[in-house]
């Protein structure tokens, strides 16, 4: 059947005409029945007069994801009907790994629309904090047995959810993330796993591929233990295990500051703008907070030289 988003949506795929004149071998002349692909602000709208449940949440965010792979074509208006409609799938409390992996497809996908029209969306209404919210929601929905893990990576989000033991935990934690360029994580390789000798803050200088690193001290684990259960399942109340939730994009075009923006908006000479990957963690289900130690997080550059432009008069400056 023809997909969704085709203007013939559910018709078959293709028709063939049988040509030929009675006489000589007949001919099929295939053709093709689904025609072009419909705007994406209309689909956006029809899913999202659709009543969301249990039983159509994991096909409508599905549908949602191949939508906005359609990048170019997407507006500030398409972002809030995206965001309304991926708040309205959250919230039928899922912990299915479909429905999670299809959700973090679309926070990439919307991570790479222009600036200008993500800028416009949070500005009317704050979508994007809203569709962030959502995102973070499903994270630590999604069920993870004890001791297991979860991986799943987007070009411009990786997302590493792991249930590791309490023991490891009052070791101190490395979680790091590694590849070969920043702005696509698809074949990133994202770690958890207790120090080792190696494991030091400046290990960056010695790996070029490290993208984002994040060492945990052990002091974390005396906060984690009595601020909330550590349970690595949300579906269990087990003590053994901890949970972390290790989400790492590769643009910060969905965490809008509105200092740097006034700060560039109120300098002729320069824009000033994030130039790291930004790191997103939960360690365990409460709050952890009052901390002993520092946790130290550690970025690879998203532009190695970055280059600062002046615009004048007689031409351009550089």
């Amino acid at each position: 059947m023809c997909p969704f988003n085709t203007t013939q949506a559910n018709e078959p795929i293709g028709r063939a005409l049988c040509i030929g004149d009675g006489i000589t071998k007949s001919q099929w002349q295939p053709m093709d029945n689904c025609g072009p692909f419909r705007n994406v602000t209309d689909i956006l709208t029809e899913i999202a007069q659709v009543v969301v449940g249990e039983k159509n949440a994991g096909k409508v965010s599905k549908q949602v994801s191949s939508v906005t792979s359609n990048i170019e074509g997407i507006t500030s208006n398409d972002i809030k009907l995206v965001a309304e409609i991926t708040s309205n799938i959250v919230q039928q409390n899922l912990t299915s790994e479909e429905v999670t992996e299809s959700i973090t497809s679309i926070v990439s996908n919307i991570a790479q629309v222009q600036t200008e029209e993500l800028e416009t969306a949070e500005e009317e209404g704050g979508a994007i904090s809203k569709f962030v919210q959502a995102f973070e929601e499903q994270i630590n929905r999604v069920e993870v047995a004890d001791g297991g893990l979860l991986n799943i990576q987007q070009p411009s989000v990786a997302v590493k959810i792991q249930s590791v033991l309490a023991d490891d935990v009052m070791s101190g934690l490395v979680l790091s993330l590694a590849g070969s360029s920043p702005s696509d994580l698809t074949k990133s390789n994202i770690t958890i796993s207790v120090p080792t000798k190696d494991d030091h803050d400046n290990v960056i200088d010695t790996r070029p591929d490290i993208i984002a690193l994040v060492n945990i001290p052990p002091s974390v684990s005396s906060v984690v233990s009595s601020t909330a259960p550590s349970s690595g399942s949300p579906s269990n109340g087990s003590s053994e295990y901890v949970r972390i939730n290790f989400n790492v994009f590769s643009t910060s075009a969905l965490f809008i500051s509105k200092s740097l923006r006034t700060i560039s908006a109120d300098n002729e000479d320069f824009n000033r703008s994030a130039n790291s990957p930004v790191i997103s963690l939960s360690i365990g289900q409460g709050k952890v907070a009052a901390l002993t130690e520092f946790i130290n997080f550690t970025f690879t550059s998203i532009m190695v030289k970055p280059l600062t432009i002046k615009w004048q008069n007689n031409g351009l400056d550089t």
